[in-house]
């Protein structure tokens, strides 16, 4: 009988939950799956793929949650984003300190505090280029140049050293300055962008009208660029002008097309021999004069070119009373560049005819038809009227001037030269002269003339109240 029960207790258990031992009791960890039991795996330990209770086969996604496995949560199933991580290792909160990329976290360092390189809503990692717009950014597009957005996740202002193209930019030099190579507006400085650049530019009205002011070339031409601000040159003098930025509005008919030019007026209320010329200027130069005003030009009085074999001009006329216009121009465009020019301008003082170098030249006058303008110095008797004739001399020429009235019919005469302004002092005067082939009423002169180009005046007077025909013979040649 005894022998009997020994061979009874060792029994292997059936695996129905009784223990067939006659023991009756549900016991987890005697490696039989007894009632509620998920499993036994013969021991009470945890962590080893079944609880010490026997409840669960410590499996995320079994609804429990097996700490001893690093469970913090356990919803069933091991999906994430519902609040319990597919691993059963976070409960999807921010500030566990766990990245749940589920539920959108792309940081998690414990907290829900911003600004320590993860964002209180862990959705950031606070980085510049992230596409989110973090504290201190004023935007945030991953980076790229966009309308709104510089790549450092700044607004786009023009002069912040950053180029954003997509905002409009085409510079950026870190400031806002118009004296550089960039614009207040972030674009290149250029002639005709109506933003003066002080360094390179004279003026900027943004549009390419030659005639208002402002060059195409963003230069101001000179005061008198234009006929309506011709200079004033009535009362004579020397005038500089610079013509680089001149415009060309004019085409006289000694110069060629293209050429930059200036504008002065004139009036006179006599009239009288005007001297003009432009020796010392640094360019090929004419001068032409014209009736009228400058603003309503008429028919063009004379016009030079390349006097005294140079590049300068002479105009020397006589003149009614009225209005001139006289422009000074670059002769060509093509014979190089307009610079400083120097304008030179003197009245004669009195009317005359203009005579040509030559010898034995002839001449006749009447001076019953003339008044008493100049007083010859050698005269000390009552002068009648008299009648002059002028020339003009070259820079650095030397000329001899001869003359006589010894011809018939023979007039009691005075014979005297006087040169440029100087309406008193003569070069040589001479009354009645005798000696072969001359009479005592008639007068013989010989000079030497030098000096700067001007105007000279042989005159012929009428002396002791005398008036009346005369031939005058001269001869006038360089030295």
């Amino acid at each position: 009988m005894a022998l009997v029960a020994a061979a009874v207790g060792c029994q292997r258990p059936t695996g129905n939950g009784v223990d067939g031992g006659g023991q009756g009791g549900i016991a987890c960890g005697n490696d039989v799956i007894d009632g509620a039991e998920v499993c036994d795996d013969g021991n009470t330990r945890d962590g080893d793929r079944c609880s010490a209770d026997c409840t669960s086969d410590e499996t995320c996604g079994n609804g429990v949650v097996d700490a001893a496995e690093g469970e913090l949560c356990d919803d069933g199933n091991t999906v994430g984003g519902d609040a319990c991580s597919a691993d059963c290792k976070s409960d999807e909160t921010c500030g566990n300190g766990v990245t749940d990329v589920d539920r959108g976290e792309t940081c998690d360092d414990g907290n829900k505090i911003g600004g320590d390189g993860c964002s209180a809503n862990c959705q950031s990692n606070e980085k510049c280029g992230n596409g989110v717009v973090d504290a201190g950014e004023a935007c945030d597009s991953g980076n790229q140049a966009t309308a709104t957005c510089d790549p450092d996740c700044t607004a786009p202002v023009c002069g912040d050293g950053v180029l954003n193209t997509a905002a409009g930019e085409q510079c950026d030099d870190h400031n806002t300055n118009d004296n550089d190579s960039c614009t207040h507006l972030c674009k290149p400085s250029r002639c005709g962008d109506g933003i003066r650049n002080p360094n390179t530019e004279e003026c900027d009205d943004g549009d390419n009208d030659n005639f208002d002011g402002c060059q195409n070339n963003c230069k101001l031409g000179p005061g008198n660029d234009f006929a309506t601000n011709a200079i004033d040159i009535s009362a004579g003098g020397t005038f500089a002008v610079d013509l680089t930025h001149a415009h060309d509005d004019v085409r006289s008919s000694c110069n060629d097309p293209n050429g930059r030019d200036v504008f002065y007026k004139l009036h006179l209320g006599t009239d009288e021999v005007i001297y003009f010329d432009t020796f010392g200027s640094t360019f090929d130069t004419t001068l032409a004069l014209y009736a009228g005003t400058c603003t309503a030009r008429q028919n063009e009085v004379v016009c030079n070119d390349d006097a005294c074999s140079t590049g300068s001009s002479l105009v020397a006329w006589w003149l009614g009373p009225g209005d001139y216009c006289l422009v000074l121009d670059q002769n060509s465009a093509a014979t190089g560049q307009a610079g400083p020019a120097t304008l030179t301008v003197r009245h004669a003082g009195r009317g005359g005819d203009w005579i040509p170098f030559g010898s034995g030249q002839v001449v006749t006058g009447d001076t019953r038809n003339d008044g008493d303008t100049w007083q010859a110095t050698c005269v000390n008797t009552a002068a009648a009227g008299d009648h002059a004739y002028w020339f003009v001399t070259c820079p650095g020429q030397t000329v001899r001037v001869d003359a006589d009235t010894c011809v018939e019919p023979q007039l009691d005469t005075a014979l005297f030269v006087r040169s440029g302004l100087d309406q008193i002092d003569d070069q040589t005067c001479n009354d009645d002269q005798s000696d072969p082939g001359c009479n005592s009423l008639s007068s013989r002169i010989s000079v030497v003339l030098s000096g700067p180009p001007d105007v000279h005046w042989l005159v012929v007077e009428g002396t002791h109240g005398a008036a009346g025909p005369y031939t005058l013979t001269y001869t006038i040649v360089d030295q």
